[in-house]
């Protein structure tokens, strides 16, 4: 997260706010939840955010941008995210989606999105796909529980595995998540209570920065925190 940030900011002071960054993101509620634990998935993260790292690289000009052995390694890393723990899911998606827009805008070429999605089946297989194997022996599913509408094990109903605890009931559902962190109202985010104000006031800054820059006192986004705001809400859908 330092990392991101301090490629992504700008201007005078932004290595301090870096630092300030990676501070709040290693300190944050649920990273800390997770310290001592066998969940993993902080530890599961830092692939996919090294994926992001690359991917928001090179964003300057044409000459720096990665090449497609760069695309590939970021791919693997996704994909190993998800290999080793399939909540990363919802964020390859994200991820990958970034990748496409990326590749309509011109951001990046049609080989290195190839070369993205390559590494993406790679790292998956590379770190999943043993025990994906053992799943399809033992139970005729990769992906047991999930995903039984399709593979039809014969141990579970043939449907979708869903804990309805945690499924939106609605926009305005969505749209109140932000708030029900900083209240601390979590029963349906996690089983860990927790309260987080960091997403609501990151909702009221971007409120306020929308404002301003309808008014015209500020100019636009670069495109590195153009794309890095893309996929944190892409990934918040897909979540």
């Amino acid at each position: 997260v330092f990392l991101l940030a301090r490629r992504l900011l700008e201007g005078p002071g932004s290595g301090t706010l870096a630092v300030l960054v990676g501070v709040l993101a290693a300190t944050g509620p649920t990273a800390y939840s997770s310290l001592g634990t066998t969940m993993g998935d902080t530890t599961v993260s830092i692939p996919l955010l090294a994926s992001l790292l690359v991917v928001l690289g090179g964003r300057r000009t044409p000459e720096e941008r990665a090449g497609a052995p760069a695309w590939l390694g970021a791919g693997f890393l996704a994909g190993a995210s998800m290999g080793l723990k399939l909540t990363m899911g919802p964020h390859v998606v994200a991820l990958g989606a970034l990748v496409v827009l990326m590749v309509l805008r011109r951001q990046a070429r049609v080989g290195a999105g190839l070369a993205f999605l390559a590494g993406t089946v790679l790292g998956f297989v590379a770190l999943g796909g043993a025990w994906c194997w053992r799943l399809w022996e033992r139970f005729g599913n990769p992906l047991f529980p999930f995903v039984n509408q399709v593979f039809r094990s014969p141990y579970l109903p043939a449907e979708a595995i869903r804990d309805m605890r945690w499924v939106a009931r609605g926009p305005l559902d969505l749209l109140a998540t932000p708030w029900a962190m900083a209240l601390g109202e979590t029963s349906r985010l996690q089983e860990i209570p927790f309260r987080d104000a960091r997403f609501l006031l990151v909702l009221v800054a971007a409120i306020g920065w929308l404002s301003l820059r309808w008014l015209g006192r500020r100019k636009g986004l670069p495109p590195g925190q153009r794309n890095l705001l893309a996929f944190v809400l892409m990934a918040y859908a897909s979540w």
